[in-house]
């Protein structure tokens, strides 16, 4: 396990009033996108450095080591939810359960003035103790969006220290863990962000979305 960064950010160091509580595409863009951009560049990056130092941390093999329960004080939490980076893998299973991926609801991320650039796709998943089967829904309360980022099929021609290169991109992606009540809790967290795909994007998200547009082709891969 690993041990938790004593810089990390504590939301307790914020003025009253404030939270976390960021829609998809600022993580996707101003996270996890910075993140890719940083271990693309340097393989000796500080493990919590990107454009918000020490507020994500990583968890790089949270899957084969961690039950949910485990992400306090170990994941940065605001608003009830757990934030952290991982390794991307499709075997999610521990000794303690497995995380189960929930087929037909992945969802698109999209960016720019009209929501026409893809940028990531957010996966749903649920966690089952060891020796449970989910038929369907939350069966321990424990569910996770995971977002991963998309990349142009040409970036992998493209000089690293512009973009990250396509396997880069696919090495990390961000999670948002949550335990909820029941299954109708979960089921109106998954309406209101489909409700809520379509946001304003503010300037410090138009800064990043025009940065990577100067590269952009218009030709993109989903991430898997």
């Amino acid at each position: 396990m690993v041990e938790n960064n004593e810089n990390m950010l504590d939301m307790k160091q914020l003025p009253l009033g404030f939270r976390f509580d960021p829609t998809d595409e600022e993580l996707v863009l101003h996270f996890l996108h910075s993140k890719l951009k940083l271990s693309s560049s340097s393989r000796n990056y500080p493990s919590n450095n990107c454009n918000n130092p020490h507020l994500i941390p990583e968890l790089e093999d949270f899957f084969h080591h961690y039950h949910p329960c485990q992400l306090h004080g170990e994941a940065f939490e605001s608003c009830g939810q757990w934030y952290f980076y991982t390794r991307k893998t499709e075997n999610r299973v521990s000794e303690n359960g497995y995380w189960e991926e929930l087929v037909g609801m992945d969802q698109p991320i999209y960016a720019g003035n009209n929501c026409n650039k893809l940028v990531g796709l957010k996966k749903w998943l649920v966690f089952n103790n060891k020796g449970m089967y989910a038929s369907s829904g939350v069966k321990n309360g424990w569910f996770m969006q995971e977002y991963h980022a998309c990349s142009n099929n040409n970036l992998s021609k493209r000089r690293k220290s512009k973009q990250p290169a396509a396997d880069v991109m696919n090495k990390w992606v961000l999670c948002r863990v949550q335990q909820v009540c029941d299954e109708s809790q979960w089921m109106n967290t998954f309406n209101e962000d489909k409700s809520n795909n379509e946001v304003e994007l503010s300037s410090s998200d138009e800064a990043v979305y025009l940065a990577m547009e100067e590269n952009d082709e218009h030709e993109v891969t989903y991430p898997y």
